[in-house]
């Protein structure tokens, strides 16, 4: 899904799921395009983007937003998933493919998830030229056992741009890791 002027997915409804995509690459999810504004745009609620299976990966590089929460208007965004995708790589997670921004929250998103406890549910998010994960406004939203900044074995360099997650513009009450196994994010580069 590549190649479109305004974006790859637009999902405004709710319960909808996006698995197994190349999302702003070529088909081998070797070579990014660089022409969609977003790669995966969330402006509803329940919506699912990856999965806690490989073969559910989408991989989503090349954009200028790889996936935009809250970026369809004024709509709430709330309880969605985002879990087990490539964001800024190849398809083998070890070769930068970036977006600007990895994973971009604006106002209006609430108690959405990205990544989660076990490794098929962490995100790679890495290679991007800005941020990994910008939360430009929201509140409640959790960012656990991802790994920013690393390949998709957690020990090479893929760095962003800037940060790993940028938190800004009045947002509250986001959580970062958590205390059980697996939920800390690596952050790194």
């Amino acid at each position: 899904i590549s190649g479109n002027r305004a974006g790859g997915v637009g999902m405004g409804g709710d319960n909808n799921i996006v698995v197994g995509n190349y999302i702003g690459t070529d088909a081998a999810g070797t070579t990014a395009l660089y022409y969609q504004n977003y790669g995966v745009v969330l402006s509803g609620r329940h919506n699912r983007v990856g999965g806690a299976s490989p073969v559910e990966r989408n991989v989503i590089s090349g954009n200028d937003i790889g996936i935009g929460i809250g970026s369809g208007g004024d709509n709430t965004s709330d309880n969605n998933i985002v879990s087990g995708n490539y964001i800024g790589t190849d398809a083998g997670g070890t070769v930068a493919l970036g977006n600007k921004h990895g994973v971009e929250f604006d106002n209006n998103t609430y108690q959405n998830v990205i990544g989660g406890a076990t490794a098929d549910e962490r995100n790679i998010i890495s290679g991007n030229t800005i941020d990994g994960i910008y939360i430009n406004g929201g509140d409640g939203n959790t960012i656990t056992g991802n790994y920013l900044g690393t390949d998709a074995y957690g020990t090479g360099k893929l760095s962003n741009g800037n940060n790993g997650i940028s938190i800004t513009n009045d947002a509250h009450q986001n959580v970062i890791g958590g205390s059980a196994a697996g939920q800390g994010n690596i952050i790194a580069y």
